[in-house]
């Protein structure tokens, strides 16, 4: 996926395949101990875990819900496995809700090495990215911080294995609708597909897909901080998952702990905003890719450069795809490859082939980019979530803003997401106070949290993550100097500054500049 929607969603994808790690081990329960944890230092307490079964309690005031402990149970390779079950819809009256509304939230937990003192939870974004994944692969936050709490993921619902969404759209056979259609054929087509898919998949599966939505999964991860009988639910979150750990916050400030925000995802911006300033944001990096080719400061580049070699290319495939590769497989493994600039060299050997006449390796690269999360999940949590267009008209009015803004990119990041033309109207905006009853007594701009921004972020641009920081005056700010999206273990810098807030609370005073 290439929109905003996406985000850190291509990240564990590359976590998954440069690490070549096992897939997920699907998760499970059976009786075991909870453990009970708090949020004291490792400098103040050298905390030994205490257990129980059963339900947690929790003080009225806080919270009235009463749930079942998480029962874990080892799943191989040194995991935790369990699942919780959460409804349907949070905010359904009585009367609305049947015997199965329900999701199975898919856990999986990495065990403190040493002795714990809490947990944190994961999730690496999308929205539809696999926190299981992500945690069952190579993610760490460093040795130190891994011996002292537990690493937990899940899979938000209707994603991976947290509950199967009745409709599917398979992006895998190409070549795709041109998602930056020259004449008024080609967007009809683009629209009746995108019609029909809407159409489609809300007739099966609207009361699931309604429930898809960062304002739910919030209500979810209160569920699960209360299952864990955590006092305070810390979280890791990158790209989409900063935009969700900002909701969580805003709807219960007092039980935000320790917070990493990892390319931050602006709370307060529409679809239209978003997706204007990540097309402008990929145009420059293509451009950076281009000037890295001219001063040789990259391998593998084409005779006659990145850029015009695949200005040449587009062209060509406008006239007519090569098997499965047309303009927007092209355009999909281009923006594959400037989300990290480690993905540069095969990108641009794969480019060189495909100017040659052998288009494998861009479909390839295409084909995962495409499918790295499932579709439909992923367009319901962007639909469902941000003030966005709600015609076909306005949808092209914004594909024809961002074609000024980004002439290769643009359109193709808009109109991959073309389906919420036509998805009906959203649950609403992220509800600050869920209760209603105005109890939380911390404003949630008054949160510590450790924000993390990566100079060269075609996806997350750096900007977002300053002007959280603006907002958040309790927040520190680290600034990586990198050619990639999000930064969280690639930085050793980073990984000092991580590991005192994590460790001892500590956040920096100033804006901290740090190498890759």
């Amino acid at each position: 996926m290439t929109s905003v929607g996406r985000l850190a969603a291509i990240l564990v994808g590359l976590q998954i395949c440069l690490a070549c790690s096992s897939s997920s081990t699907a998760p499970d329960s059976s009786v075991t101990t909870i453990t009970r944890t708090t949020n004291t230092t490792a400098a103040e307490q050298d905390a030994a875990d205490t257990t129980a079964t059963g339900t947690a309690e929790h003080s009225p005031d806080a919270d009235q819900r009463s749930v079942e402990g998480v029962v874990w149970e080892e799943c191989g390779s040194g995991l935790e496995c369990a699942t919780l079950t959460v409804p349907l819809d949070h905010f359904a009256s009585p009367s609305e809700v049947e015997v199965d509304d329900s999701w199975p939230v898919a856990l999986v937990r990495r065990p403190a090495t040493g002795n714990p003192i809490g947990s944190i939870i994961v999730n690496p974004g999308g929205p539809g990215a696999s926190g299981v994944d992500f945690v069952s692969s190579a993610f760490s936050l460093g040795s130190a911080v891994d011996q002292r709490f537990h690493l937990i993921g899940f899979d938000p619902r209707g994603v991976g294995a947290s509950g199967t969404v009745a409709c599917q759209v398979d992006r895998s056979i190409g070549p795709l609708p041109d998602y930056q259609p020259d004449d008024k054929s080609e967007r009809d087509q683009l629209d009746s597909e995108a019609e029909t898919a809407a159409t489609a998949c809300l007739a099966d599966a609207a009361d699931q897909l309604k429930t898809l939505s960062t304002t739910q999964v919030v209500e979810d991860l209160e569920l699960l901080r209360l299952a864990l009988d955590e006092p305070k639910l810390n979280f890791v979150g990158l790209s989409y998952g900063t935009y969700l750990g900002a909701a969580y916050a805003q709807a219960y400030p007092d039980t935000t702990g320790l917070t990493i925000l990892d390319g931050v995802v602006d709370p307060d911006s529409s679809l239209d905003e978003l997706l204007l300033q990540q097309a402008s944001a990929f145009e420059q990096a293509a451009e950076r890719l281009d000037q890295a080719c001219r001063n040789e400061e990259t391998t593998s580049c084409p005779a006659n450069g990145f850029l015009a070699t695949f200005d040449a290319l587009s062209a060509d495939l406008e006239s007519g795809p090569q098997g499965e590769v047309g303009p927007t497989e092209l355009a999909a493994a281009t923006l594959f490859a400037l989300y990290t600039d480690d993905l540069w060299p095969t990108y641009l050997q794969a480019l060189t082939s495909a100017e040659a006449g052998n288009v494998e390796n861009i479909e390839r690269l295409s084909d995962f980019f495409l499918t790295a999360v499932d579709f439909v999940p992923y367009a319901a949590y962007v639909c469902n979530d941000l003030d966005r267009p709600t015609s076909s008209t306005q949808w092209d009015a914004l594909a024809a803003t961002a074609d000024e803004v980004a002439p290769r990119f643009g359109a193709v990041i808009v109109n991959e997401l073309r389906i919420c033309a036509h998805w009906p109207d959203s649950p609403g905006p992220i509800r600050s106070d869920p209760s209603g009853d105005g109890t939380a007594s911390t404003d949630w701009r008054q949160i510590e949290a450790l924000i993390v921004g990566t100079t060269g972020d075609a996806a997350t641009p750096l900007d977002n993550s300053r002007s959280l920081h603006q907002l958040l005056p309790s927040s520190a700010l680290v600034e990586v100097e990198a050619e990639r999206h999000t930064s969280l273990g690639s930085s050793s810098c980073l990984a000092d500054v991580v590991e005192q807030y994590l460790l001892n609370q500590q956040l920096p005073t100033t804006v901290v500049e740090c190498p890759a």
